[in-house]
């Protein structure tokens, strides 16, 4: 009946050895194999196709088959999903033909040789066209490499002529005395296309490793107990799509000591590729999610189905909050002034505050606060409370309005030798201006705690009234303006 396959290489750097997976046809209907360690494995498919294929395809979710009928055949599309294809639909009718081989590109068109005619169909308007005449007969299956249309014939494969087939050449020969090529793949290994050569023997198929670059046969990886009529890969079309790691997000768990997550979010390189994540070689799922970390740095590995792998390290930070980091700044209510309260919290962008159910940022000002108990809690970026500050305001002492004495003795006798304040309120502002009866400033200081000692320009003033005006601005913010008269007695 067929063909040869080509599958991709295994190997990784170091010890990684990614998997790869594609599908074959053979007597007992789809399969997907996947080769890890270059040791393959099969599971067969739960499948709406017939055992009876003749050429198979897969783009992204579309799974194409072709089946004879009549004196022709039939060419369907399924879709594949967690290697299960349903929704088997005709496409088109090939009357009179009988292809042994398909493939498609990654534009989604269909090509396919029936003896030694190539035709290409679009799933999307499935009338079939036919490109020329190959100068070889198919063994069984065609695929791209580069871009490049190849086929499988029994004992070559041949580089495909797109626009002229007719002058289409020999790209590989393959010397087989007691087997023959069968279907054509291509596999996805880092990032890279490659491809094997499945020659059927008697009831067994040898797998060869193809060296495209040099135009050789390597040599045989490894035989499978059974037929492979065809097969089909996610990178059937030639080219690779990359792996894209979209988002890795590290978060604290709230409910843990000192404990993070990591969540990843990554795109495949094909549609019906799955992707397995690791967490330094050891933990692995296919969520992309890890829990219960302890800070430090961790090896991210992402493997797609396909063989690509993408590498990273993240980093999960200590979640470890110092209360001797934190500094509270608070003021207490004080005559007409209401109470503030501001927490000092180094990096204050990385943690918020929480009062009344509602989030602050860290180094918001509280304001207007009467006397009384607050409580705070104060939570960090990944929204974990990390602690619970009590905080009390209390009244504070409101010191009487500013009075001056109406007399002062100046004689050094160490009682009432200064004018100045009875008391010393605490102000904001202060000035002091003293004037003679004509006017002339003889004392000025903006100090509550200076006073006139009744000397003018170092000189003892006589005795007699003077006159003062007090300006300053008490605690509570109020401005004030004072006046009087004092008495100078020597």
């Amino acid at each position: 009946m067929k063909r040869f396959i080509l599958v991709l290489a295994i190997i990784c750097s170091g010890a990684q050895v990614a998997a790869q997976q594609f599908y074959i046809a053979s007597a007992n209907g789809i399969a997907s194999i996947t080769i890890s360690n270059g040791i393959p494995t099969t599971q067969t498919l739960a499948s709406c196709t017939s055992t009876n294929l003749l050429g198979i395809a897969l783009h992204g979710t579309s799974f194409y088959y072709i089946v004879p009928f009549g004196n022709g055949s039939e060419l369907f599309k399924g879709d594949i999903n967690n290697n299960i294809i349903t929704n088997c639909k005709l496409l088109a009718d090939l009357t009179g033909v009988t292809p042994n081989s398909l493939t498609v590109d990654n534009n989604n068109i269909l090509y396919y040789v029936a003896v030694r005619d190539l035709y290409k169909i679009d799933p999307v308007n499935p009338i079939p066209i036919k490109l020329g005449t190959l100068p070889f007969t198919s063994g069984g299956d065609l695929a791209f490499y580069n871009n490049d249309l190849y086929m499988a014939s029994p004992n070559s494969i041949v580089k495909i002529n797109m626009a002229n087939p007719a002058i289409s050449t020999v790209y590989i020969s393959v010397p087989l005395t007691a087997s023959s090529l069968f279907g054509l793949t291509a596999v996805t290994v880092n990032n890279t296309v490659e491809f094997y050569a499945f020659a059927v023997s008697g009831s067994y198929t040898n797998v060869l490793e193809l060296d495209m670059a040099n135009q050789k046969v390597v040599g045989t990886l490894f035989t499978l107990p059974y037929l492979v009529y065809d097969a089909a890969s996610l990178a059937e079309g030639g080219t690779t799509q990359a792996l894209h790691l979209d988002a890795v997000t590290v978060t604290q768990q709230c409910n843990l000591q000192n404990k993070g997550q990591i969540q990843v979010s990554a795109k495949p390189d094909a549609a019906n590729a799955v992707l397995t994540y690791s967490l330094n070689n050891a933990t692995t799922n296919t969520i992309g999610l890890f829990t219960n970390l302890s800070p430090g740095s961790y090896g991210l590995q992402v493997s797609s189905t396909t063989g690509t792998q993408k590498d990273t390290t993240i980093n999960v930070p200590d979640y470890t909050f110092s209360k001797n980091s934190l500094s509270i700044l608070k003021t207490n209510p004080v005559c007409n002034l209401s109470g503030k309260i501001r927490f000092n919290i180094p990096n204050a962008n990385l943690y918020s505050v929480q009062y009344n159910v509602v989030t602050f940022p860290s180094d918001h000002v509280f304001a207007d606060l009467a006397t009384g108990d607050y409580s705070f809690t104060l939570f960090n970026q990944g929204g974990c409370p990390i602690d619970t500050v009590d905080i009390t305001l209390v009244q504070g002492t409101c010191i009487p309005a500013v009075t001056f004495p109406n007399t002062f003795t100046p004689n050094n006798d160490g009682v009432n030798d200064i004018f100045k304040p009875n008391s010393s309120p605490t102000v904001t502002t202060y000035k002091l201006s003293i004037y003679d009866r004509w006017g002339s400033l003889m004392f000025v200081s903006a100090d509550i705690n200076t006073g006139w000692d009744g000397l003018y320009h170092g000189k003892p003033t006589g005795t007699g009234t003077y006159y003062w005006i007090a300006a300053f601005t008490s605690v509570d913010g109020v401005k004030n303006l004072q006046n009087g008269s004092v008495t100078l007695i020597r």
